[in-house]
């Protein structure tokens, strides 16, 4: 299952998660996508959070809680949300995340960034491995540092 999250701009969210879901070739992957579109009670989000396969959301928290459950994830940042953005680049450089660039691909090819996630168990498992060590034992500070250097290099 997919899980999808977002906090802002939902009915934009709703209609890029609407057509990456009717690309090809995740139109014909089965698929089963959970989306909120207001804020869950927590029960809810994490219920949804641990029974997903991959959590696409807009970046920031719950980037981190997919990465600390290692669950595999997609940041879909919105245009002009620059920490979501900073965020999603610097996770993708890593290997820890897709980063579903809405501004800067073609519609067409929007599906293709996640295709391999959603029908690819080995690569879902490469991008565990690369995310491992990211948080580590002190997650909490270090998710803020990591948060802080995504911040400082839109600033920079």
């Amino acid at each position: 299952m997919i899980y999808a999250v977002a906090s802002r701009d939902q009915k934009r969210m709703s209609t890029i998660l609407d057509q990456l879901l009717e690309l090809s070739p995740i139109r014909d992957s089965d698929v089963a996508l959970t989306w909120r579109r207001e804020f869950a009670p927590r029960d809810l989000h994490w219920q949804g959070m641990l029974q997903a396969s991959i959590i696409i959301s807009q970046g920031t928290v719950t980037t981190f809680e997919a990465i600390a459950l290692e669950v595999p994830r997609a940041i879909l940042p919105l245009p002009g949300a620059d920490e979501q953005i900073s965020l999603a680049t610097e996770l993708a450089s890593r290997g820890a995340a897709v980063y579903i660039d809405v501004e800067h691909v073609p519609q067409a090819d929007l599906a293709d960034q996640i295709a391999n996630l959603v029908t690819d168990e080995s690569e879902r498992r490469v991008q565990i491995e690369k995310s491992r060590g990211l948080l580590g034992t002190q997650g909490a500070q270090r998710a803020a540092e990591i948060i802080v250097e995504a911040v400082e290099g839109v600033a920079g």
